[in-house]
């Protein structure tokens, strides 16, 4: 029985035996996401490189931005300059090809290092632009994504109604293609908000109604919930948090499940 990564290395002798140049390439990819995986960055920028040489020697500018953001994906976990190098490289190549979703993709990508780095106006204008793209071609599930992203910068930097604001319209997006687990994120994300400007039967609402959900999905997660409930009854102790239990009806809960109050 061959391990993945032996499997991976003998597809690529092959290949180069036939000198198939993309199969080449995306098998580097492979090879290259393995030790990324494993911790090994050095090995996986050796990797990405090399296949960054074979697809700009066939000039394939298609392969060349995929492999330019697999760098990029790399770089980003430990030197953010050569991260946005990376992507921007990408970005250009992406922009001549008038490729819609790679540019989508690495204005995500770009507005996600830029995360990283705190600076939030860059990361704000590279998460609109790459929404504008994904709402151009109607990516629902990416769509959602960005706008949860823009709610946690928002969050971040203490605006919580622009936040909140762009969670719903996340919350309402993965109610429309039935992504549970994401609504349940979205609601926990809520209740937490609430918690924190101290809304806290709101927040216990909201924990409870992510807690359902859940539990229904048999999802780990609601050992998240259960923290947060814990946390919120030791900030606002226990007499206040049982008064809340018994003023919170099980039909609300169930309505917020259905749409955000």
């Amino acid at each position: 029985m061959y391990s993945t990564l032996e499997l991976y290395n003998k597809s690529l002798k092959l290949k180069r035996e036939v000198e198939d140049t993309i199969g080449i390439v995306y098998t580097l990819h492979e090879l290259g996401n393995l030790s990324k995986d494993q911790g090994d960055y050095r090995k996986a920028v050796e990797l990405y490189k090399e296949s960054l040489r074979v697809a700009r020697e066939r000039h394939d500018k298609s392969a060349t931005a995929i492999t330019l953001r697999k760098l990029g994906s790399v770089y980003r976990l430990y030197n953010s300059s050569k991260a946005v190098d990376s992507y921007s490289q990408s970005l250009s190549i992406a922009e001549d090809l008038k490729n819609e979703e790679q540019i989508a993709t690495t204005y995500l990508n770009l507005g996600d290092v830029y995360c990283a780095q705190g600076n939030y106006p860059e990361v704000v204008d590279r998460y609109n632009k790459s929404l504008e793209k994904f709402e151009k071609l109607g990516f629902l599930k990416k769509i959602a994504e960005t706008r949860r992203h823009l709610g946690d910068v928002y969050r971040a930097q203490g605006d919580y109604p622009t936040a909140v604001n762009s969670y719903k319209r996340c919350f309402d997006i993965r109610k429309e293609i039935g992504d549970r687990r994401g609504i349940a994120e979205i609601i926990l994300i809520l209740g937490k908000i609430c918690q924190t400007q101290k809304e806290y039967k709101s927040a216990r609402e909201k924990y409870l109604a992510a807690l359902q959900i859940y539990e229904e999905l048999q999802s780990p997660d609601k050992e998240i919930v259960m923290q947060r409930l814990d946390d919120l009854k030791n900030e606002i102790g226990e007499e206040l948090f049982e008064k809340y239990r018994k003023e919170t009806s099980t039909l609300n809960t169930l309505k917020l499940k259905e749409g955000l109050r």
